[in-house]
Parts: C-alpha cells; sequence; structure tokens
C-alpha cells in the first residue's frame, strides 16, 4: 500500500486505513461516486447501487405500513454512518434488490417505494468509490 491511505486490499465492506502500527485500522469515509443528470440522494435512489445511497425521509412500505426506528436494532456504528440509518428511514444498509425498512417484529423487514434516479454512472476514482466495489 502507498502510504497510509484509505484503501480495500482486502475486499471488507468499506474502505480502510491503519490507525496504529500494531495492525488497527478503521472505516474511512470515502464518498460514493455517483455521476446523474437529476441525481439527488434525498430524493431519490439510484438503480446500479440498489438505492444505497438514498438518504431522504421516505418512511412507509410498499404496502403502506410506517417503519420503525434503526436504533432499535442491533447495527454497528460503522453500519449507522456508512448507511445513514437514523430515525426509521428507508435504506439499505445490507445491498438488497431495493431500500426497506423494519415494520415490526411479527412481519420483520418490508421494501419501501423510493424513486429511482436518472440513470447512474460511476466517475472520477480519485475522489470517490464504488459501493458495489466495496471502494467506498
Amino acid at each position: 500500500l502507498d502510504e497510509n491511505y484509505c484503501r480495500n486490499p482486502n475486499g471488507t465492506s468499506h474502505a480502510w486505513c491503519f490507525t496504529s502500527e500494531d495492525g488497527y485500522f478503521e472505516y474511512c469515509d470515502v464518498p460514493l461516486c455517483i455521476d446523474c443528470l437529476g441525481y439527488d440522494p434525498q430524493t431519490c435512489g439510484c438503480a446500479s447501487t440498489l438505492q444505497r445511497e438514498y438518504r431522504g425521509t421516505i418512511n412507509t412500505t410498499l404496502s403502506g405500513k410506517a417503519c420503525i426506528r434503526w436504533n432499535d436494532f442491533n447495527y454497528t456504528e460503522v453500519d449507522i454512518l456508512f448507511a445513514g440509518l437514523n430515525e426509521n428511514y428507508c435504506r439499505n444498509p445490507d445491498g438488497d434488490d431495493l431500500v426497506w425498512c423494519y415494520v415490526n417484529e411479527d412481519v420483520g423487514w418490508e421494501y419501501c417505494d423510493v424513486p429511482l434516479c436518472p440513470v447512474c454512472k460511476n466517475s472520477n476514482f480519485e475522489r470517490c468509490g464504488c459501493r458495489d466495489l466495496n471502494q467506498a
């Protein structure tokens, strides 16, 4: 590895860097590369990234059920940081087919109706990484 830049040489879930000489490391907050015409993570998610970058406030499922808060579940700080698991908003923290949320213990989870952004494509790898390659 050159210097101590954030990289993902072993294919873990996110880019990381060493934080001490004895092998400790932390995940890095590398921005996701997305170059979309009309792209706005507050209003839509890109199909090419399975809508993982969506950060809007939709909080009901396709069937109209209300989402429950993410902090009612056991997610790590890394999951919360990288997936935007705040409040009870629909997200896709695990790379599922669509954005989803938990609804209750009986049902578990359901998909949400988050609009798709216009066609998305990856860009400038000097400043960002691709989620599907675990670079971000």
